[in-house]
């Protein structure tokens, strides 16, 4: 959930690591930190809590002579884990001898034993709560032992380079757990050196020859042209070139073209990232259309010649109920067992995989650490494995059997929004061609007329986008809630979730989203004239039952507010909020559209910022 930045060039380390974070911002974080690195050995570091603009502002009042001179540096966003909101705990950590500073993404597990060795046997103390200062430490601890002699020596910068990456390898086979790792040595002016394991980092470089180092893939694209994505247990030595080894022996990796993301600032209609990109539902969906042709999905997926018999749709939380979509829409259009699955849940179970299994994984990011754990194991047995994402360059595509990519663009708002709309176009469009792909002549298949449908669901969506005054008035009014239900039946069930989702994240009440059926099985006891509920009703064959549950809260004093196309909700709704009849089947990729809006404009009336909610993260990289 943390970031970490590195640069190596001709311009002052400062700028450019305070521009990287500032890019890195997205993904959230509470502390700030930067450690840059002189031609003459000695490493400077400045951090602090909150904003980055904090750390600018410390570094401006401070003397810049060393400090600015330097061009080289790493710098970190932390998220608190392992200690709280502090500097001390802010990355980056310096070594006890002052030899090493280090910058980590992940979570150490055994490293409260390696802190007891550390302070027990080498009497060295701590100056923070963290799970990462220990790396700095242990680092200059193996130099001491394994080099003293090149520390004394005139030893050439190569065979200190080397004597620093041999102390890497050692250090991260003691560590147990997932992290990505920056570290910079006094003892080697104008390199950085970087680690992966189970985390992710790349390394990148632009035309004028500067270095940067980020654990954020896209990041790299404002800054690079070109990139190279570590591998697990690989290290890199940047300096003015950079160099790749897998346990201390040199390897070759093959480059990243990396293109630069258009459109990604806001415009001046947009006071948010989250409302600009709800505008853009719209277009991400018809671009997820058209990369997903049939030719397309026939080429991405050659190994798939017959229907499965088992389908596992896995991801977390927005991705999750992009899994249960998935496993509903899948299940009624194919015929075949299908399950969604918590990501984080699948690596405690003991689910049924065999070779007639096919496990879809979902998420954003393609960097979710408990979905690529999932991915990891489901590995292990054997079986074949789908990758949707909206990043192509991430962790999840190099691992999994095949690439079902959504055509979002960067999504900037750690709620997601287009991204999700995406996912569940793509898993549509997935599911027909589960169903077609023994086909023995696709010309007769339906997918050219499912992608027409997608065409229409789009287009509506537009309108919707463009009239939204009686939901910001609902808005205002959610502030006096201190519970809020949404429900739904079928489809609608996975709207109500992922309405629920969006809501809490931003705005910061207490939502829950269930299913219609199951409020007299208990959550009708937590249903009084304080509470609001949000019933969604686009299927013909609940609504009905979901006008009957909308009645039953209603007559304990609830406030109701409907989302349907049944017009006859009206008639038990506190606010009507009319949406057109679309495919049912295909229903929650429109209708969650009023709840992202619901929720972003509860959101700013409550004068929060919808794009940064607190204690969330863009990518989640640790468990």
């Amino acid at each position: 959930m943390c970031g970490i930045f590195g640069y190596i060039g001709q311009k002052p380390a400062v700028d450019q690591l305070l521009l990287g974070l500032k890019v890195l911002e997205y993904r959230g974080y509470d502390s700030a930190g930067i450690a840059v690195l002189n031609d003459k050995g000695s490493i400077n570091i400045l951090k602090r809590e909150g904003k980055i603009i904090n750390l600018l502002n410390a570094f401006k009042s401070l003397e810049k002579n060393k400090i600015y001179a330097s061009q080289c540096g790493i710098g970190h966003t932390r998220w608190a884990t392992h200690g709280g909101v502090s500097s001390n705990n802010a990355h980056p950590h310096i070594s006890y001898g002052g030899n090493f500073a280090i910058v980590h993404n992940g979570i150490i597990d055994n490293y409260r034993e390696i802190r007891n060795m550390l302070t027990n046997e080498q009497h060295i103390e701590f100056v923070s709560q963290t799970d990462s200062e220990e790396i700095a430490h242990l680092l200059e601890l193996e130099f001491s032992k394994r080099y003293s002699d090149i520390i004394r020596s005139e030893s050439t910068q190569r065979e200190r380079q080397k004597a620093v990456l041999d102390c890497i390898n050692v250090v991260a086979d003691i560590l147990k757990g997932s992290f990505a790792i920056g570290v910079i040595c006094a003892l080697t002016p104008n390199c950085i050196y970087a680690y992966k394991n189970l985390s992710p980092l790349a390394v990148g470089r632009n035309s004028s020859g500067e270095m940067y180092m980020s654990s954020d893939l896209p990041t790299l694209c404002n800054f690079c042209e070109t990139a190279y994505a570590l591998s697990d247990g690989e290290t890199a030595i940047i300096c003015k070139r950079v160099a790749f080894f897998d346990k201390g022996i040199e390897i070759q990796k093959k480059p990243i073209r990396l293109n630069k993301e258009k459109n990604t600032e806001r415009t001046s209609d947009c006071k948010h990232y989250m409302e600009k990109e709800i505008l853009e539902i719209p277009d991400a969906i018809l671009r997820t259309k058209d990369k997903l042709s049939l030719n397309y999905m026939r080429d991405t997926l050659p190994w798939l010649t017959k229907k499965p018999e088992t389908i596992y749709f896995l991801g977390c939380g927005t991705a999750f109920h992009a899994c249960i979509f998935a496993s509903y829409y899948t299940e009624k259009i194919c015929k075949v067992y299908c399950k969604a699955i918590l990501a984080s849940e699948f690596i405690c179970q003991d689910v049924k995989l065999n070779d007639s299994t096919v496990c879809v994984f979902i998420t954003q990011s393609g960097e979710t650490a408990d979905t690529l754990q999932a991915i990891r194991k489901a590995k292990q047995f054997g079986v074949r494995t789908i990758a949707i994402t909206n990043v192509a360059l991430s962790s999840i595509c190099s691992i999994s059997d095949s690439v079902v990519p959504t055509m979002a663009g960067v999504e900037l708002g750690v709620a997601s929004t287009k991204a999700y709309n995406a996912q569940l176009c793509a898993v549509v469009l997935l599911a027909v061609y589960f169903d077609i792909c023994d086909c023995i002549d696709f010309r007769h298949s339906n997918y050219a007329e499912i992608q027409s449908t997608i065409t229409d669901i789009a287009n509506r969506i537009n309108a919707l986008n463009s009239g939204k005054s009686k939901i910001e008035e609902i808005a205002k009014t959610l502030r006096r809630s201190d519970r809020i239900f949404f429900i739904g039946r079928g489809f609608d069930y996975v709207t109500a979730r992922e309405g629920a989702l969006k809501l809490k994240e931003i705005s910061y009440l207490y939502c829950d989203g269930l299913c219609g059926g199951e409020l007299k099985h208990g959550t009708l006891a937590l249903i009084s004239k304080d509470v609001y509920v949000v019933a969604v009703a686009t299927q013909t064959d609940s609504m009905k039952k979901m006008y009957n549950a909308v009645a039953e809260v209603r007559a304990r004093g609830a406030k109701c507010i409907c989302v349907s196309c049944f017009e006859k909700l009206n008639e038990v709704s506190d606010v009507f909020i009319p949406i057109e009849h679309v495919e049912e089947t295909m229903s929650p990729i429109y209708s969650i559209v009023p709840l992202q809006q619901l929720a972003y404009l509860t959101a700013v009336s409550f004068s929060l910022d919808p794009d940064k909610p607190r204690n969330l993260a863009k990518s989640v990289t640790v468990e």
